[in-house]
Formats: structure tokens, C-alpha cells, sequence
């Protein structure tokens, strides 16, 4: 496991700064979903139509991590400039670029059955990122976070 760690972190330093937090999101998401869909391996093995399925929520979760690292490097970058709170707006901003992508993805990947079917849905989405925004913001991008 380390010496896979070693190769993603080696890569990673071969790649432009700007680029590095799109590919790490897209790694860290990627495995998150990959431990757990281990856990769904033996329903899929007896039904070899969901492998299709299990693909492409691979590949969805990549790309809604990459495009939370792209949202990252774009505009939450420069909003942590912003003094007092922009530590917290980079920390929205980049969940929210996750959860964009996310929707538009998982959209295209499964259309019969969309997250957000209705208003509430949708504030319900928007809370969640706001909340979750905010914990990354002042868990991850305040100058002090790592003091804790």
C-alpha cells in the first residue's frame, strides 16, 4: 500500500501545481468509493450487469473529485486571500465544485434517478454543501487549521 502511495505522490510532483489538487481529489474520491463498493463486490459478482454500474461510479466519483480540485485551484485559491473569511469561502467553494460535479455526473450516469427531484432536495443539497463547505474551510484552509 505504501509503495502505491509512494507512485501517486511521485506522479503527482511530475504534474503542474494547478493540476495536483484536481488529481488528488480525484484519487482520494476514487478510493473512498472503491473501499466501498468492496463491500458490494459479492452482490455484483452474482449479477454481472452491475459491473457497468460499479465503473461508472468509479469514474464519477473521480470526476467529481477532480472537479473539486479544479474549483479549488480556480477560484477557491484567490478567495482565501480575502481576509478573516476566506478561509471559509475557499472551503464552499471547493465542496461546492465537489457537489457540482457530483450532480451533473451521477445526472448523466444514472437519469432515471436524479438527486434532486424537487425544492427541497435542493436546499437540502445547498445546506449540506454550505455545512460541509464551512467544516473544510476552517478544518483545512485557515492559516492556524493544523494547530488544533
Amino acid at each position: 500500500m505504501t509503495a502505491i502511495i509512494e507512485r501517486l505522490v511521485a506522479f503527482a510532483e511530475r504534474l503542474p501545481p494547478w493540476l495536483r489538487p484536481a488529481f488528488f481529489g480525484a484519487v482520494i474520491l476514487f478510493a473512498i468509493v472503491g473501499v466501498r463498493m468492496l463491500f458490494r463486490l459479492p452482490a455484483i459478482v452474482q449479477r454481472p450487469e452491475q459491473w457497468g454500474e460499479f465503473a461508472l461510479g468509479l469514474l464519477g466519483a473521480a470526476g467529481a473529485g477532480a472537479i473539486g480540485g479544479l474549483g479549488y485551484t480556480l477560484l477557491g485559491v484567490p478567495a482565501r486571500r480575502i481576509p478573516l473569511i476566506g478561509a471559509y469561502i475557499c472551503g464552499v467553494i471547493t465542496i461546492a465544485a465537489y457537489m457540482v460535479g457530483a450532480l451533473v455526473l451521477f445526472t448523466i450516469i444514472i437519469p432515471d434517478d436524479p438527486l434532486i427531484k424537487d425544492r427541497t432536495d435542493l436546499m437540502i443539497y445547498g445546506g449540506v454543501t454550505i455545512f460541509f463547505g464551512l467544516l473544510a474551510g476552517f478544518f483545512w484552509f485557515r492559516e492556524d487549521a493544523h494547530r488544533i
